[in-house]
């Protein structure tokens, strides 16, 4: 026992050193093709910026100055991402506790929702017209990692987002 527990001491460290590296290659070269699986491009973001200049396009086509998410990432992303925008999350209403001005709720949204996690039938319970017009994903080279759905959105049935109790 006291061999091995020697011989561990003596390896940890350059084995933790061999882990960190494989981990850099990794990130900044996918070494390993891992995909949609690949835990380092989807948890930071690798992308993400092409996914909000699509969306600043198809905003601007459609006039839409207000992006609507329902899901945590989405909403942390765009905001990371496009701070200057009025990203407004909904759904877990009483977790974000805040409504949008009165007149943004004449204009039209986008909403946004990673496939995955679609809730545009929550959306609809909110709007009158709920529209999908676009797919996109965010990619590492030409390797889907997260998909991404827009629908446009018009006609606020009263309140969107309640206020907090």
């Amino acid at each position: 026992r006291a061999k091995l527990a020697a011989l561990c001491r003596r390896g940890a460290a350059p084995l933790a050193a061999l882990l960190l590296v494989l981990i850099y290659a990794q990130s900044f070269f996918t070494l390993i093709p891992f995909g949609r699986k690949d835990p380092v491009a989807r948890l930071l973001a690798y992308n993400m910026e092409d996914v909000v200049n699509d969306l600043d396009k198809i905003a601007a086509r459609d006039n839409a100055h207000v992006i609507l998410t329902s899901d945590y990432a989405t909403t942390a992303w765009l905001k990371f991402y496009a701070p200057e925008k009025p990203i407004l999350p909904v759904g877990e209403d009483s977790r974000w506790g805040f409504a949008p001005p009165s007149p943004l709720l004449r204009e039209p949204f986008l909403y946004v929702t990673e496939t995955r996690r679609d809730a545009h039938a929550l959306v609809q319970s909110k709007f009158r017209h709920v529209e999908k017009i676009a797919a996109l994903s965010r990619k590492r080279k030409d390797v889907p990692i997260t998909h991404y759905t827009v629908y446009r959105v018009s006609g606020a049935r009263g309140e969107l987002i309640l206020p907090r109790p």
